[in-house]
This record gives C-alpha cells, sequence and structure tokens, in this order.
C-alpha cells in the first residue's frame, strides 16, 4: 500500500475541504452523502483525519463562496490554503468533482499530477483576497445596482456559475454583460481572465465593467464600457491546473 506522507494527507484533506465549500450541496449529491456528518466521517476515514478536522477546513473557507454558512470570518487563511484557493480558481465545477472522486480513491494520477506539486508548492497565492474583494463589490453591486448602473436589483440575472465571461445580465436584454471587480483602494489594478477579455472585445458597448473601490469602507465606483478599447491591458501566463481527457479509439 503507498505510504501517504503527512504534508500529502493534508493537502488531499485540505482539497476536498475547499471543495465541500464551494460546491456545498452540489458535492453531497455527487457523492451520495445523506448529511455533512456522514461526509466528514467517510472522508476523515478515506484520508485517515479527524472527522472533525475536516469540517474545521471546510468552514475555513466558507467566507470565500455563496452558501448559508458564515464560516470562520476574519479569520487569517494559511499559505496552504490560500495555494488551493489559487490552484483551482479556474477549474470548473465538473472536473473539481472529478478529482475529489480521485483524491478519495488515492488514484495515482491525480495524487502525482494535482496534488503534489500543491503540496510541495512554497509560493503563496493571492486569491484568497482577491476573492474576498471580488465578493463584497459584487455584494455592493447587487445592493446598489439601480444607483450604479441604472438596473435595480430585481432586473439582474446571475450568471456568475455560467462561465459565459460575466457576472450578471438583465432581464430582457439578453446581449447586455455585466462583469464587477473589487478594490480595497481607491486605484489598482485589477485582472481579467482570457475568456472575459475575449468576451468583452466580441461584446463591444455592450460589455460594462463595474469597479468598485473602497470595497470595505465606503464604497466607490466607476462604470467602463467596452474595456478592451479602455485599458492598455497586457496578458500574463502562469501556471495553473488544467484538466485533460484521455481515450484510446481505433478507426479500423
Amino acid at each position: 500500500m503507498f505510504d501517504r506522507p503527512k504534508r500529502l494527507i493534508r493537502t488531499e484533506a485540505i482539497i476536498v475541504a475547499y471543495a465541500m465549500s464551494r460546491l456545498d450541496r452540489k458535492l453531497l449529491e455527487h457523492r451520495q452523502w445523506r448529511s455533512w456528518k456522514q461526509a466528514f466521517e467517510e472522508v476523515g476515514q478515506s484520508l485517515d483525519v479527524k472527522a472533525t478536522s475536516i469540517k474545521n477546513l471546510r468552514d475555513e473557507f466558507d467566507p470565500f463562496f455563496e452558501n448559508e454558512r458564515k464560516g470562520w470570518e476574519g479569520r487569517p487563511i494559511r499559505p496552504n490554503r490560500q495555494r488551493v484557493l489559487g490552484e483551482f480558481s479556474d477549474v470548473c465545477d465538473y472536473v473539481l468533482l472529478q478529482i475529489v472522486d480521485g483524491v478519495l480513491i488515492s488514484d495515482k494520477q491525480v495524487r502525482d499530477d494535482i496534488v503534489w506539486p500543491i503540496a510541495r508548492a512554497t509560493q503563496t497565492s493571492n486569491a484568497a483576497e482577491r476573492l474576498r474583494t471580488g465578493r463584497q463589490a459584487e455584494r455592493i453591486f447587487y445592493k446598489q445596482s439601480a444607483e450604479i448602473l441604472g438596473v435595480p436589483s430585481g432586473e439582474l440575472v446571475d450568471r456568475r456559475d455560467d462561465a459565459c465571461g460575466f457576472d450578471f445580465g438583465q432581464l430582457g436584454k439578453s446581449s447586455i454583460a455585466i462583469e464587477v471587480k473589487g478594490m480595497r483602494a481607491d486605484s489598482g489594478k485589477i485582472l481579467f481572465t482570457d475568456l472575459e477579455w475575449r468576451t468583452a472585445d466580441r461584446m463591444g458597448e455592450d460589455y460594462a465593467v463595474v469597479v468598485i473601490g473602497r470595497v470595505f469602507e465606503v464604497p466607490r465606483w466607476r462604470v467602463i464600457r467596452a474595456p478592451v478599447r479602455v485599458f492598455d491591458a497586457m496578458p500574463s501566463v502562469s501556471r495553473s491546473i488544467a484538466t485533460t481527457w484521455g481515450a484510446t479509439v481505433s478507426v479500423t
């Protein structure tokens, strides 16, 4: 049997706990867990970790995601948790479910290609800070969208889980795209994913970026339409988890 070092076990537990928080009941249904209690116990047994530790890890991630739990709000997040947040930020839900399945059965490819690189990494991602700031900006926009953009919150369509390149649409106006960015101060750097940037380029004036500054104080905002024409942005390339699916086929 594979001898699993403590660092590997700890990283496996963090990845599964991250998925528990981000996917919430979708993960319970996928794994056919009847309750969180059952989930914590089964994951704990699979990974040789206390069930209470799995619960505590999940609660650490809860402030970063939209679920009914508050989690450990205000608690500084540790570097190994930040790395997981950063590595999985662009991984879709379907792939994350497959990774959790692989972790829980000690799949060698998942262990070697995904878990070990994260466990051995020393660089800390700032994804935690971006998530906090971004979520706060989205909350502000949702409450004050009529004032900010002239669109009542009741007309907003939440597209954040649709992987479509923007955060919100508007009822009855399928061509409208609204992307929300947040900053702690009055000015700073904002980031676009490649999908967001390409979508903004394609949609032109119909794509609006709402930049909200001072998100944890008295917020200020600016609306930028057609951001590709306004910003002098440069692309950057970084390493993150990417998943490909291989299959053997013959045409003979």
